[in-house]
C-alpha cells in the first residue's frame, strides 16, 4: 500500500527493491489506476516503466517465490 511522487524523474525508475524472501520467480507486470505500469523484477526491482505525476501501490500483490 502507498503512493509514490515521480517528480521530475526520467523512466524507468526503480522505487525500491525486495528482500531475497519476497521476491517473484518471473516478472510481473501491474496496470494501476493511476494511468501507471508498475514492474516487480525476479532480482527484487520494483521499476517505474510509465506513469503520470504519482503512483499508486495499493492492490499490487503477489505470492513471493524462494
Amino acid at each position: 500500500r502507498g503512493t509514490a511522487s515521480m517528480g521530475a524523474v526520467t523512466l524507468p525508475v526503480t522505487l525500491f527493491t525486495l528482500s531475497a524472501t519476497n521476491r517473484p520467480l518471473a516478472n510481473l507486470v501491474y496496470g494501476v489506476p493511476t494511468y501507471a505500469v508498475v514492474e516487480v523484477e525476479p532480482d527484487g526491482d520494483v521499476v517505474v516503466r510509465e506513469a503520470t505525476s504519482f503512483v499508486s501501490l495499493d492492490g499490487i500483490s503477489f505470492r513471493a517465490e524462494q
